[in-house]
């Protein structure tokens, strides 16, 4: 999906880029609702989130949070999540919200489990049924992490639902993985997973050239979960970002040079056996797709003019910047297309910063594209 546009009257337009056919389809707002508010809707919430055909949604200074489904133009409200818990030293800020998923569409009331990731820490909470006037947030997982002698957030970087496992699956910065089941609502169990790499050069690989390796070693790793419904198989993505350059702008610890995708790599997670099975070359003919939205995989990519063996990628939300930092000269431009056999890059549609080394030349996007699923 990519940014709105306003059409005749200031009516919404959204804009989707059909990758199969290869051009941009326009669908205007059939709803009807007021004008200011079908203006203010993309211009004051920012997007956290992508799965089963609905947006997540959020307006941190307004404390509002909701899904939208831009097809049907029903939206369904989300409690508030300024009653959940942050830790001390944030007190004065705003809860932020980073990313949220549901299970399914939110018109299977009695299914439907919502989980997201708050707060500068990224703890972890749940609402079951959110269409509900009673819905709650109830917030799950450990607080903490124990590292050498210190005591850190532990810090949720990314979750994927299953349908056919019915869990959801979640992975910590430190590489932390955990399984929970919503089976009961009200005391839903959490299973630990050990897994252990089959490779000892882990997350490098050896499929990759030394200028591919130099470049991962001066780059921040971000994990990312991914699941193939069709066959419930389950992978976990590091994403390589080259750092943006800091302390050399006018304000000291300012982000002041694009960052920039310059690598992955994929592992298979075997749960039968608790391993990380290192894919060396190929995807096994998958199209992964990554970004804010709902890590999913897709089989029989050529079938679907897809490119096999490719990881399809919008910016991360660790990188880009806030709605609100409209000033600032990245983000909003992190996507395309890596060719996990090739390791190379292309852009999909919008020109790919991996695959430009003129950072000046590089345009941000505002609001950043973001995978959409009917």
């Amino acid at each position: 999906m990519l940014p709105p546009t306003f059409g005749e009257n200031r009516k919404i337009v959204y804009n989707f880029y059909s990758i199969s056919e290869d051009k941009v389809v326009n669908l205007k707002n059939r709803g009807g609702g007021e004008e200011e508010e079908e203006i203010e809707l993309f211009d004051k919430h920012e997007i956290v989130g992508s799965s089963h055909g609905w947006l997540a949604l959020c307006n941190h200074r307004e404390e509002q949070q909701f899904l939208y489904n831009p097809l049907s133009n029903r939206r369904v409200e989300l409690p508030p999540i300024d009653a959940l818990p942050v830790h001390e030293d944030y007190e004065d800020y705003c809860t932020p919200l980073n990313k949220l998923i549901i299970s399914c569409s939110p018109e299977e009331q009695e299914h439907c489990v919502a989980m997201m990731s708050y707060s500068m820490d990224e703890r972890l909470a749940f609402c079951s049924c959110p269409s509900r006037a009673a819905a709650e947030w109830t917030p799950i997982g450990e607080w903490s992490h124990a590292f050498e002698d210190k005591t850190l957030p532990r810090a949720y970087q990314d979750f994927v639902y299953s349908g056919k496992h019915k869990l959801f699956f979640c992975v910590t910065e430190f590489g932390d993985f955990e399984a929970w089941d919503f089976k009961d609502p009200n005391s839903p169990e959490m299973t630990p997973m050990d897994l252990k790499s089959d490779k000892d050069n882990y997350p490098y690989g050896s499929a990759c050239k030394m200028e591919e390796y130099m470049l991962k070693r001066e780059s921040k790793s971000v994990k990312y979960l991914v699941v193939a419904e069709q066959t419930g198989e389950l992978f976990l993505v590091r994403r390589f970002i080259l750092n943006p350059e800091y302390d050399s702008g006018p304000v000291s610890g300012e982000k002041t040079a694009p960052y920039m995708t310059v690598s992955f790599d994929v592992h298979k997670i075997d749960l039968q056996n608790g391993e990380l099975i290192y894919m060396e070359s190929s995807l096994d003919g998958l199209a992964i797709f990554i970004g804010i939205n709902h890590g999913f995989a897709i089989s029989a990519a050529e079938e679907l003019k897809l490119s096999p063996n490719s990881i399809y990628f919008t910016d991360s939300k660790e990188y880009c910047p806030r709605y609100w930092d409209k000033d600032r000269e990245y983000g909003g431009h992190d996507n395309g297309v890596f060719n996990y056999k090739t390791r190379t890059f292309s852009s999909c549609y919008f020109p790919a910063a991996a695959t430009n080394s003129e950072t000046q030349s590089i345009k941000r996007i505002v609001p950043p594209p973001i995978w959409f699923t009917p």
